[in-house]
């Protein structure tokens, strides 16, 4: 996967992140656990990546991207109650889950920011 360079600086190896799969609609078929593996240290501008990785939707055309490895937790998606095995070019968005909190932290945060503490 590449990530915008804009969205790199808190993503470590050991995250988790939650796939949805284009070819199975998340709102039908769900969103599926992974880990990522591992970040690159250097960025890749848009202009050397393959032409699907290209048209990263979200990331401006010259905005430079980090390429991170992600794990798998099932090669597969169950629908309808078989499981589809992943073939290769599916495409996927993505989330890497960056921090957890707690419902009340995360609707007082604006106020917790203005005092300064959590």
């Amino acid at each position: 996967m590449f990530v915008p360079s804009r969205a790199v600086g808190f993503v470590k190896p050991g995250m988790s992140a939650m796939l949805r799969y284009q070819a199975f609609p998340y709102q039908k078929f769900g969103q599926h656990q992974a880990r990522v593996r591992e970040v690159a240290t250097t960025s890749v501008r848009p202009e050397e990546l393959p032409t699907s990785a290209a048209a990263m939707p979200g990331a401006a055309q010259s905005e430079p991207v980090y390429r991170i490895r992600i794990e798998l937790d099932q090669q597969t998606v169950r629908a309808y109650g078989t499981a589809m095995p992943l073939r290769s070019g599916m495409l996927v968005d993505a989330s890497v889950l960056l921090e957890r909190r707690k419902l009340y932290e995360w609707v007082l945060e604006p106020l917790f920011s203005i005092s300064g503490r959590l």
